[in-house]
């Protein structure tokens, strides 16, 4: 069996890490409980992602009365995290949220490369 050489070695194990690495954004769920009633889910997403610091897309139609489903779009687990927090922050906005753990997030397919 040939051996690899040790520096094209370092180059594969460095493009797999990045390989694996590039997966894209973390998609992270949430059920929130509004103050009040939000008859725009853009307006109520647009509002979240500004608040959380990173992108928020509304996934549903709402739950219940001020309960709607929203998805944080994070680099990782720990922004994430932090994203959730700086909601929880803002009680006059949310008065309540919950990771949505039951419900997995589907897989949304790559958008077509244009050429």
């Amino acid at each position: 069996m040939p051996k690899i050489p040790l520096s094209l070695s370092v180059v594969l194990i460095a493009a797999l890490g990045a390989c694996a690495h590039s997966r894209g954004p973390l998609e992270w769920r949430l059920q929130v409980r509004t103050a009040e009633e939000w008859a725009d889910l853009s307006a109520l997403t647009d509002r979240a992602a500004q608040v959380a610091g990173v992108p928020v897309r509304s996934d549903v139609n709402p739950i219940a009365p001020r309960w709607y489903a929203l998805t944080l779009e994070c680099a990782d687990r720990s922004s994430c995290k932090r994203a959730t927090m700086r909601l929880a922050a803002q009680p006059q906005l949310f008065v309540e949220l919950r990771r949505d753990e039951q419900r997995p997030t589907p897989l949304r397919p790559s958008a077509p490369t244009v050429q």
